[in-house]
């Protein structure tokens, strides 16, 4: 997984950005399971972090989505360590599986 894909899809895109935004202004986002839901916390490499939050804030803001734009069209995007930059692999937790009827 690579930090900034919000959606999970497999690449920071766009899509990410706006989902980003979107969840900021509270408008409805759809994830495809297991991704975490925007705005949730999860860990991230080893670090509960809020999943959206590329800036690393602790708290999911507009600046996030501008960072993943500004990454996509290769303008500058500073981070503050030890947060990740976006777009390296970082890993999720394993979804534990749901037990069926026995």
């Amino acid at each position: 997984m690579n930090f900034g894909d919000d959606d999970c899809n497999g690449e920071v895109r766009i899509a990410d950005a706006q989902k980003t935004a979107r969840a900021v202004i509270g408008l409805p986002v759809t994830q495809t399971e297991p991704c975490p839901d925007i705005g949730s916390t999860t860990s991230v490499s080893g670090v509960d972090r809020v999943w959206g939050d590329v800036e690393c804030s602790g708290a999911l803001g507009i600046g996030d989505a501008q960072k993943i734009a500004r990454y996509l069209v290769d303008l500058l995007v500073s981070q503050t360590e030890p947060c990740p930059d976006i777009g390296v692999e970082v890993t999720l937790p394993t979804p534990t599986p749901t037990p069926g009827p026995v």
